[in-house]
């Protein structure tokens, strides 16, 4: 486990582990912040947030 984590850590994607009580956040994801705006990664939010809603 010890490795996984600072793998994930080190690429800022985060963990969540299935317990008993639910779905566990073990590592926070590091924040996405786009260097530039494209159209394509435009149309990809906007398609993830209608599958999310």
């Amino acid at each position: 486990m010890d490795d996984l984590l600072n793998e994930a850590s080190f690429y800022g994607v985060g963990v969540l582990v299935d317990s008993l009580s639910g779905v566990e956040l073990v590592l926070e994801p590091r924040a996405y912040r786009p260097r530039r705006h494209t159209a394509a990664a435009w149309r990809f939010i906007e398609e993830l947030y209608q599958r999310v809603r």
